[in-house]
């Protein structure tokens, strides 16, 4: 369907590219600059090539990884976690998955309780990370912000309760987690960029947060 629907796209602009390459050779013909953002629109569009099927996989598979080294990393800030739960359930209440919440409140307010240790604690945040997989960006762009918030001083900002002391190892555990997201979004930029979208003058630059493509 993804390809189906990639080359109905560009189909519908084949009639127009031998206008849109008029334009633009009498422009650099003439020494004039192109006469409409158009003309450099459709030149890039001429030239866009997507993803084989294999390619195409190879990136979706290296997204989904890094979606799931991202999480690991939030949830790698033990005395940080009961509030993360609480923020990702309350972003998550329309989602049509009680269970999926319900599972987040128990572990904040067991975590509210006691800290487990690293081998108890491991198996919480594998369990943690199978089930947010699928989480929408948006809330995962959030909550990376707020995380950031938290470590600028910006607490006000963070929507996220119960804020963690910001010892060294908080600020430690934001940059990795600022550096995990900053390697998904490149991801899934490329991807866009190489299979679902590309640059121009009509468009602006394609971000994963303006441009959403089928993972």
């Amino acid at each position: 369907m993804r390809h189906s629907t990639q080359l109905a796209h560009q189909t519908s602009f084949v009639a127009l590219r031998p206008a849109a390459a008029a334009s633009v050779t009498s422009a650099d013909a003439s020494g004039r600059a192109p006469q409409s953002p158009l003309s450099a629109y459709f030149r890039e569009l001429a030239g866009h090539t997507v993803m084989t099927r294999e390619e195409e996989v190879a990136a979706a598979t290296r997204i989904a990884a890094l979606r799931a080294n991202l999480w690991r990393i939030i949830f790698g800030h033990v005395p940080f976690v009961s509030a993360i739960c609480d923020f990702v359930a309350a972003a998550l209440s329309h989602d049509g998955r009680p269970e999926r919440r319900a599972e987040l409140t128990r572990i904040a307010r067991s975590f509210d309780q006691e800290l487990p240790d690293s081998g108890a604690f491991e198996p919480v945040r594998d369990s943690l990370c199978r089930s947010l997989a699928d989480v929408d960006g948006a809330v995962v762009d959030r909550l990376v912000a707020g995380i950031g918030a938290v470590a600028a001083g910006a607490d006000e900002m963070a929507g996220l309760s119960r804020l963690p002391a910001k010892d060294p190892s908080f600020v430690r555990y934001a940059a990795e987690v600022r550096g995990s997201h900053r390697a998904l979004v490149v991801a899934k930029n490329a991807f866009i960029q190489a299979n679902c979208g590309w640059s121009s003058p009509l468009r602006g630059s394609t971000t994963a947060a303006s441009y959403r493509c089928p993972t």
